[in-house]
């Protein structure tokens, strides 16, 4: 009974996540569109703001602890790698992808991140891929083609931009998933999160917060959305999501994490208006089904 219980639990932590991060990508894509803040501005206010809050949550449980990670270098360098090419880069480019298209089709062709891993590994390991490596590879690349394309190669449906940042995201949330394996193994998953997006963040101000064309115009709603995006965006869905992955394991949290692009279609109809062809829902398919079994072939 007990098992039941923190199944159900880790369902509903993991589902929330990705309903949580559905619900953000159409909030940017809002915030890009109609109130028209740049995606450098978006996704340092969201990391920056994310990385406050995630920290102080966990400084309530680890108090000044927090800062051990600082005493040494190598961390330090680690996490310097993972906030800038991990989590600023993978912001980056994915709303980069959402203002050239929408929140669905970003999500989805960052989904393929699974599939960049597994062929970094072949080449790491010297080795042939197997026959599901494969197979997972071929589905994945005709859902791509379906979507970008509608089936004819002669007809790029999607923008350059839009595919080239959305596959880019891919690269760039590999290393998001595999970067950080070290540090997580000796400091909890969340304070390397909020660390690297506060470092993220802080660099891509640095970069960017005095070349930019224009400022935000504040008004009541816009706040009102940036607030949310790094509340619900952010802080919430991550920890909702290790809460999964602590009840579920890595595998089966993954797998229910994978409605992140449904709700990305549901939001991006209702409150976005897109509209979707059955090509674009066969190929979005594509890519889930071989994610999928790509996740439980490693089980």
């Amino acid at each position: 009974m007990m098992w039941n219980r923190n199944k159900i639990r880790g369902m509903f932590y993991t589902v929330v996540a990705g309903l949580c991060w559905g619900l953000s990508g159409v909030t940017g894509k809002y915030l890009i569109d109609v109130k028209e803040i740049l995606v450098q501005q978006l996704v340092m206010i969201r990391l920056v703001g994310g990385g406050i809050l995630l920290l102080a949550y966990v400084m309530k449980n680890k108090g000044t602890s927090l800062f051990n990670l600082w005493s040494k270098r190598r961390d330090v360098m680690d996490l310097a790698v993972f906030g800038i090419f991990g989590l600023a880069a993978c912001q980056m480019t994915y709303f980069l992808s959402i203002q050239y298209s929408n929140p669905a089709v970003a999500t989805i062709l960052q989904r393929i991140s699974p599939v960049i891993i597994m062929i970094l590994y072949i080449v790491a390991q010297k080795r042939l891929p197997k026959k599901i490596e494969i197979k997972v590879f071929f589905l994945v690349i005709i859902g791509v083609i379906l979507v970008a394309t509608h089936g004819d190669v002669t007809n790029l449906i999607l923008t350059k931009e839009a595919l080239f940042w959305g596959l880019l995201s891919a690269l760039f949330l590999s290393v998001y998933s595999v970067q950080p394996h070290r540090l997580l193994a000796k400091y909890d998953v969340l304070e390397i999160v909020g660390w690297g997006m506060l470092f993220g963040g802080i660099v891509l101000t640095i970069m960017f917060y005095w070349t930019l064309p224009k400022r935000i115009v504040w008004d009541g709603y816009t706040i009102m959305l940036v607030l949310g995006m790094i509340i619900y965006g952010t802080v919430v869905p991550f920890s909702a999501c290790m809460k999964g992955v602590k009840l579920l394991g890595a595998v089966k949290a993954s797998l229910y994490g994978c409605v992140e692009p449904l709700f990305s279609c549901i939001f991006s109809i209702l409150i976005l208006k897109s509209t979707f062809t059955e090509i674009d829902l066969v190929g979005m398919g594509c890519i889930l089904v071989g994610v999928t079994v790509l996740t439980l072939a490693k089980k």
